[in-house]
């Protein structure tokens, strides 16, 4: 049995624009994409990559109160223990709305045991906003911590250390923790013949 309704249901406008727009997506998808040659097939390298959710806390005892931040760190690993990447939090308690911090960073994994590890980063970038005195906003972040491998493509992280931004010489102590999924990006690398 078939239900009519006399009225335009609400939404169905929205449901046809995202079903023409992934149709559109796919068509151009397959405009652009083509087979790996056998050649190619051989070629392809696999790059281990690393997603975490973080929460931050910056102790101050000065302040009343932590500021708490959360955001992500996205790391490209070199080798099996040397990573390079970037992080961004922003913050979400503190009295310090709109504070925000973005950086590069410099890391290194020393396994102790299978599925555990001692991570130790370095980062260096800028951060500025809701009155936290940053001055210029130019900051060095060094954190030691540990990795637990508690999944074979997810570890838990605890890191301690502390910030310093250097043109105020505001210096909070850092606790870090994440949950850290690890994958592996598969290329094809570039060579001048390609």
């Amino acid at each position: 049995m078939r239900i009519k309704f006399k009225k335009k249901m609400p939404g169905k406008s929205w449901r046809h624009a995202f079903f023409v727009l992934n149709l559109a997506l796919c068509i151009l998808h397959a405009k652009f994409s083509y087979a790996l040659t056998p050649d190619q097939i051989f070629q392809v390298q696999s790059q281990p990559r690393s997603e975490s959710i973080i929460a931050e806390a910056y102790l101050d005892p000065a302040r009343s109160e932590p500021i708490l931040l959360v955001g992500g760190q996205f790391d490209r690993f070199l080798n099996e223990h040397i990573y390079i990447g970037g992080t961004i939090v922003g913050a979400i308690s503190g009295g310090v709305g709109g504070y925000g911090l973005g950086a590069l960073t410099l890391g290194q994994r020393w396994p102790l045991m299978p599925g555990l590890a001692i991570d130790t980063r370095l980062n260096i970038g800028g951060a500025g906003g809701g009155g936290v005195p940053a001055g210029g906003g130019l900051l060095v972040e060094p954190l030691v911590g540990f990795a637990w491998q508690c999944l074979p493509s997810i570890d838990l992280k605890v890191e301690a250390g502390f910030i310093r931004f250097l043109t105020s010489g505001y210096q909070p102590w850092v606790i870090n923790t994440g949950i850290d999924f690890g994958f592996q990006h598969l290329f094809i690398p570039m060579t001048s013949g390609n």
